[in-house]
């Protein structure tokens, strides 16, 4: 009989026996007979709580003699025993791959009764017998993988079972352990078997787990060129060892459980091209065996280095602001694009035709733009091939791009931009209008605008003020003409409550618009019978009252010449030629008018002729440009800048282009604290800039070369600086418009 004595558990450290063959070259099997590293007896007693106690060690068989574990029921002892139980514990360091066979078994001493022996893995493999206060391993009763009778014959041999499915799936899981609960039939009076522990001297008799099995491969070397300008670079491997020389990989993905691709061979190169970058590939080798085991990953790294397309053409170099236009892009190092823009919008859509050409569809847009090609290897630098051109005007704004328009206005009102102009209709200048919302032109009118459309009507203009918009012009009224305006009802998209301005029924005509303090001014010329004098009305909402003492002329005798107005520091400024004199006032309030040029000429030689007149102003500064008269009877550009008293001239000289070439039509605006100034020069408009006291060169505004054109015309809309004219031969002259692409 078996004798049971309590004392103090102690500490004990069990040497683990683990025999395994070496890796070989090749797929081979290998074993290990594993002897238990630890194990555990407990019994449960009804007293103390029922709480279960370690078994006392060492506990020996009936005979005394050998250190053994009991398992099973012994209600037959003092103090009551409900039952006994044992946990075996095993180290599977080391053991990798395939599991071909595995045994569990442990010698049996004595049997007492009928037991029955019930194997119970259990996911505490964290227990450690050699704790300070050692525990029994968790489990669940219900996960019995083997239940089986121990009877006499099993004694003194070993009672063997198979595991292999669950150390297969131990070693799958990465566990570096395995536990076994053996448990017994509970209450059944006395009813146990004992096993050798591992306390018993004798080694060979203690619990063993005895495997065969085929160990994962070592990683293969893979290898490849570090650096490369190739989009479909070769990776090469080699085996590792102790594989079959089947292998599996996946690029830039090291989990290869899914969606590898198997191969014998020993290199791989992509089917398609890489993008700019780092590619990495795993690579694995199978142990050979069904199901297969894998080794970890041997892996590589390629970084890709792609030089950034170039694009040396485009053509057509442009088309419609609103989109549409199908470009073909020439250049190089276009494979795998990844995107094509027209400034910073992306194309509408594109197809790569091949490394050199690229068929893309601009998006809609405006100004000049470049046309950039995106790839991995970066995007293409900008450059004067690449840019491409919206025609803002889909080829000209007249209504009939048959017949010639001219002196166009330009104005922002409601968040749009309007244009207004004269364009011919069966011999008579009528007054037209449109309006551009970001992206198409629309009509602003339903039809002439004219009092008369059997008379001409000439320069109109547009301005803004409070909520309303408000358009001038003059027309013929027989051998004369009168000065107009209207109102825009932009609810009924229609021009209402007409009134001739006119103080008189005399000549007047060249009509000038300001606006300030939600106040609106007219300026214009008006012949006295004598002579044309420079008059004015101010608008309050309803109705024009008279602003000026019966001219602004400095001298009523002599005739007066383009008006021009500037609104600055809240102030209304108007500059006119008196006799070839550039004079300039300021509005005082009432008819009132004061002089802002110390009474005497601005010219630059106030014995030359000069005429006119451009007032332009932001909120820090007025500007003046004209056309002054040179030694050789040439009108040269020339400008200066209002300090508060007097005027400073900022040229060193003539802003023409050709000294030798007329100036006329003048024009010009300030947008982002930097002053252009327009003019015709030679049949074509010319611009230039100034800032910070250095005048600058505009380009070209004209969309043919070729075309002659006049009278610019600038608008600041949508953060832009718009700019309109007429550019054409003569019999078809249209009215054209762009955004300015910026210094």
């Amino acid at each position: 009989m078996k004798k049971i004595v309590f004392y103090q558990f102690y500490i004990i450290v069990i040497i683990i026996s683990i025999i395994c063959l070496s890796a070989k070259p090749a797929a081979y099997a290998a074993s290990a007979s594993i002897n238990v590293s630890q194990d555990v007896a407990t019994d449960s007693s009804i007293i103390d709580e029922n709480k279960a106690h370690p078994m006392i060690n060492p506990v020996t068989d009936n005979s005394g003699s050998i250190n053994v574990n009991w398992v099973g029921s012994v209600l037959d002892y003092e103090p009551p025993l409900t039952y006994e139980r044992a946990a075996v514990k095993f180290s599977l360091a080391g053991i990798t791959g395939t599991i071909t066979t595995a045994t569990f078994k442990f010698y049996v001493v004595d049997v007492e009764g009928s037991p029955v022996v019930n194997i119970i893995p259990t996911e505490d493999d964290t227990w450690n017998e050699t704790d300070s206060s050692p525990a029994f391993p968790t489990y669940n009763a219900e996960n019995i993988l083997y239940s089986m009778p121990v009877t006499p014959d099993d004694c003194e041999k070993f009672k063997e079972f198979n595991v292999k499915d669950y150390i297969q799936s131990c070693v799958d899981a990465g566990k570096t352990n395995v536990v076994f609960v053996l448990t017994g039939i509970e209450g059944e009076g006395l009813c146990d078997f004992n096993f050798v522990s591992n306390q018993d001297d004798n080694t060979d008799l203690w619990s063993k787990l005895d495997l065969t099995y085929t160990p994962v491969p070592t990683p293969p070397t893979v290898t490849g060129p570090e650096y490369t300008g190739d989009t479909r670079p070769t990776w090469s491997w080699s085996t590792g060892g102790g594989g079959n020389g089947t292998f599996r990989y996946k690029l830039d993905d090291d989990d290869l459980s899914l969606g590898a691709t198997t191969t014998t061979s020993l290199s791989y190169t992509p089917g398609s091209d890489l993008s700019n970058g780092s590619h990495t590939l795993y690579v694995q080798e199978s142990n050979g065996v069904i199901p297969a085991r894998w080794s970890d990953s041997g892996s590589f790294t390629i970084t890709v280095v792609l030089p950034a397309p170039v694009v040396s053409s485009i053509s057509p170099t442009s088309g419609p602001s609103a989109g549409g236009t199908s470009i073909t892009i020439s250049g190089t190092g276009f494979t795998g694009a990844t995107g094509v823009k027209f400034g910073s919008t992306a194309a509408t859509g594109y197809t790569v035709d091949s490394d050199t050409s690229i068929t893309a569809t601009s998006p809609a847009g405006s100004g000049t733009v470049d046309v950039t090609v995106t790839t991995s290897g970066g995007t293409s630098a900008t450059g004067s091939g690449d840019q491409f051109t919206y025609i803002l005007d889909n080829g000209g704004l007249n209504y009939d791009l048959s017949v010639w328009a001219t002196t166009p206005s330009m104005t922002v009102y409601d968040g749009k931009l309007y244009t207004t102009w004269v364009e011919n209709t069966s011999g008579h200048t009528q007054i037209r209008v449109k309006k551009y919302n970001g992206t198409t032109w629309e009509n602003a009118d339903s039809g002439s605008l004219n009092m008369d459309t059997q008379k001409g009507a000439y320069n109109p203009i547009l301005m803004p003020y409070g909520s309303d918009l408000y358009l001038a012009w003059y027309e013929e009224t027989g051998a004369d003409y009168q000065v107009y305006g209207r109102e825009y009802n932009r609810t009924a998209n229609s021009w209402e409550n007409v009134e001739d301005l006119s103080y008189s029924a005399n000549k007047a005509f060249n009509v000038k618009l300001a606006a300030c303090n939600n106040i609106l001014y007219a300026v214009w010329l008006e012949n006295n019978g004598i002579k044309n004098q420079v008059r004015a009305k101010v608008f309050a909402g309803s109705t024009w009252n008279q602003a000026d003492p019966g001219t602004l002329n400095c001298d009523p005798a002599q005739k007066a010449t383009l008006p021009s107005v500037a609104v600055y520091s809240n102030t209304l400024f108007a500059a006119w030629s008196e006799k070839g004199n550039i004079r300039v006032k300021k509005y005082d309030g009432g008819t009132s008018w004061s002089t802002a040029d110390n009474n005497t000429s601005i010219n630059i030689d106030s014995t030359k002729f000069a005429d006119m007149p451009i007032l332009l102003a932001d909120s820090s500064n007025l500007y003046i440009i004209w056309a002054e008269q040179d030694n050789s009877g040439i009108y040269q550009i020339r400008a200066k800048k209002y300090n508060g008293t007097s005027w400073d001239q900022i040229d060193s000289g003539s802003l023409n282009d050709s000294s030798s070439q007329d100036a006329s039509m003048l024009n010009g605006t300030v947008y982002n604290n930097i002053l252009y100034a327009a003019w015709t020069e030679n049949g074509k408009v010319k611009i230039k800039s100034y800032a910070s006291g250095t005048w600058k060169t505009a380009d070209d505004i004209n969309y043919d070369l070729s075309k002659a054109s006049s009278g610019p015309a600038f608008a600041e809309y949508d953060s832009k600086l718009y700019v309109s004219w007429k550019e054409g031969s003569g019999t078809a002259d249209k009215i054209r418009a762009k955004v300015y692409a910026g210094e």
